[in-house]
């Protein structure tokens, strides 16, 4: 996963004109994406202190790491970013596996939980993720909080039996703010071969949610160099949205 694409999901966003199928297949080092936005209504104009973001692997998504499941978030007190997310895992020990991700592009942010490190996709940040047993088809909550003055903790939540699975915690230079109430989402592929090997993914993402507010999640567009390719599926469901692509594993 590089940090790059990241920038391009935000590029991508700017512009809001539909895809163009790419006319032929080629080698690369990530493949198709899908670009999502997503906003909480009626947030008041400080800011956020809670982020919730449903998402479901669902059944069909192959076990095998390369793809990206992610939300985008900021700070009303600063222009970089961080991401939250889930991105699929191969089984081990007769389980399934996901990894749950939090990270903050923002310079000067610090941390020292276990699962945490400096560093954000070879820039300044710092990058939280733990791998955990899951089942797909499950509904996971992806939490961002405010836990202390700029701390901010990020947890997965099953919404089918209650597990919550701490993913990191940091901390950010001092008067970065509270959350935004809206930003951009991705489906990435960071580890496929070509336009033709597109690992099997099924998702839905739900609508946000802080406190008692809530929101919607929405389809934008594909990007990327294997834009075309994949036989991307979209549909709105509730507040939210259900996106398959690819056929390999």
């Amino acid at each position: 996963m590089k940090r790059a694409l990241t920038r391009v999901a935000v590029a991508a966003l700017a512009a809001l004109v539909p895809f163009i199928a790419a006319p032929g297949a080629q080698a690369q080092t990530f493949g198709g994406n899908e670009l999502l936005s997503w906003t909480v209504d009626g947030a008041p104009s400080e800011g956020l202190t809670s982020l919730n973001f449903p998402i479901t692997v669902n059944t069909g998504t192959a076990h095998v790491a390369g793809t990206y499941f992610a939300m985008q978030y900021g700070f009303t007190g600063q222009s970089d970013i961080g991401y939250a997310g889930l991105q699929p895992r191969p089984d081990a020990n007769g389980h399934q596996r996901l990894r749950g991700v939090f990270s903050s592009f923002i310079s000067g942010t610090t941390s020292t939980h276990a699962n945490c490190s400096d560093g954000a996709d070879g820039g300044a940040g710092v990058s939280c993720g733990v791998d955990f047993d899951a089942v797909y088809g499950h509904t996971f909550r992806v939490e961002i909080a405010r836990v202390g003055t700029d701390t901010w903790s990020g947890t997965v939540v099953d919404t089918n039996n209650g597990q919550r699975i701490p993913v990191g915690t940091y901390k950010l230079p001092a008067g970065s703010g509270n959350l935004k109430a809206s930003q951009a989402g991705f489906i990435e592929y960071y580890n496929v071969p070509s336009c033709d090997q597109q690992p099997r993914y099924d998702v839905t993402f739900g609508g946000p949610s802080s406190g008692s507010l809530s929101g919607s999640t929405k389809w934008v567009k594909e990007y990327g160099e294997c834009a075309g390719y994949g036989g991307t599926q979209v549909a709105t469901v509730g507040a939210g949205v259900h996106v398959t692509r690819g056929s390999a594993g």
